[in-house]
């Protein structure tokens, strides 16, 4: 067995020992805003990063549902060979929300003895993170621990700023060609940092979190290396999609693992996991129905991401509560999905995201009628 692997199932497992990783579940997944890599070019990424990274689809165990019973529920042409996302509807999150027919099939889910399960990954995120565990990382073992209790406000703190300071973050992180900094700039590159976090710092009420980040970059100045921005290529801020595909197969043992045929990653996650079990495999979504369905899903929680990190906090509430009748149950209809999921086994819903966005997303989720409903939600 692969050590790697072994450690990081323990590490899961570990961390979630109310979760249920033993059942024999079926998975199908699709993926939407699957860039292969997240590049950062002089005054622009190369991919539009406000939508998530979304691998998730449909999960459960027993029988499958009757998902061929959708081409009819959903009064669907003839000529769709393929149930997908644009079938049911278009535009951005709210607009798609306006969709009786996406009503329709978020119905027949939630009547179905059937989950889902989704990995949403927030890409800019995601390479702020790194920066922050590279300056912990490179600390002496005895400095750690006091960084590592703020862990997630720094890296939250960060991204805050960074959402704020876009063309200036991907100027610096073009300049000094993360992730690969020369070891002449580790310096330099930690001072654009607190140039660019010292205004925050500076008000009158500071959050613990932007506090201790804004120490960790002091403390960064002198550090000679920068462990996870270096040695990497240049300015290829996440050079493959591959370990988001691999975190299920490893953790849910006893699952079964079907995945939309992807060339770029059938081959490299065959060749990690050849260790492990034959628990996956890939199939043409055209003869998958179930995949079609994981689509639909994947591609709705896709722009519901993209809505969720480009609306403020304080504004959510009011969209909500000036939506169309036809909107608001939609919104009700998905959040209940995901609520039943999460109910089932928290497990099944992974946001790699900032805890400010996180926070959006319990908001929504606590307006789901299944949460609003119970007698343990507060």
């Amino acid at each position: 067995m692969n050590e790697g692997l072994s450690f990081l199932r323990k590490l899961v497992r570990t961390q979630n020992p109310d979760c249920d990783f033993d059942s024999a579940y079926m998975f199908f997944y699709d993926e939407t805003n699957n860039h292969r890599k997240f590049v950062v070019r002089p005054t622009s990424f190369n991919v539009a990063h406000e939508g998530n990274f979304v691998l998730g689809g449909l999960v459960f165990t027993g029988s499958a549902p009757p998902v061929h019973e959708l081409h009819q529920l959903l009064s669907l042409q003839a000529s769709v060979k393929e149930i997908k996302l644009k079938n049911l509807a278009s535009g951005d999150f709210l607009q798609c929300l306006q969709s009786p027919k996406l009503s329709t099939f978020l119905t027949f889910l939630l009547q179905q003895n059937v989950f889902v399960h989704v990995k949403s990954v927030n890409l800019l995120y995601y390479v702020l993170v790194d920066i922050v565990d590279s300056l912990v990382g490179a600390l002496p073992e005895d400095e750690r621990s006091r960084y590592l209790v703020y862990d997630r406000p720094m890296k939250s703190n960060l991204y805050d700023i960074a959402k704020n300071e876009l063309p200036q973050v991907i100027a610096l992180l073009h300049r000094y060609e993360a992730p690969n900094i020369a070891a002449a700039d580790v310096r330099p590159f930690v001072q654009a940092w607190q140039t660019l976090v010292a205004p925050y710092a500076a008000t009158t009420s500071v959050e613990l979190g932007l506090a201790k980040l804004t120490q960790l970059l002091a403390r960064g100045m002198s550090l000679a290396e920068l462990p996870f921005v270096q040695d990497g290529e240049s300015r290829v801020l996440l050079d493959t999609m591959l370990g988001f595909y691999m975190n299920n197969i490893y953790t849910f043992t006893n699952a079964t693992h079907v995945f939309d045929r992807e060339l770029s990653i059938e081959p490299m996650l065959t060749a990690a996991l050849s260790e492990e079990p034959a628990r996956f495999y890939f199939e043409d979504s055209k003869q998958a129905p179930l995949i079609q369905v994981s689509d639909v899903f994947a591609g709705l929680m896709g722009k519901f991401t993209q809505f969720v990190n480009t609306t403020q906090l304080a504004q959510l509430k009011s969209i909500v509560s000036n939506l169309t009748t036809t909107q608001r149950h939609t919104l009700d209809l998905l959040l209940d999905l995901l609520a039943k999921s999460q109910q089932h086994n928290r497990c099944f819903l992974h946001f790699a995201d900032s805890d400010s966005e996180l926070d959006k997303m319990r908001l929504l989720l606590a307006m789901a009628p299944l949460n609003r409903n119970s007698p343990s939600t507060r």
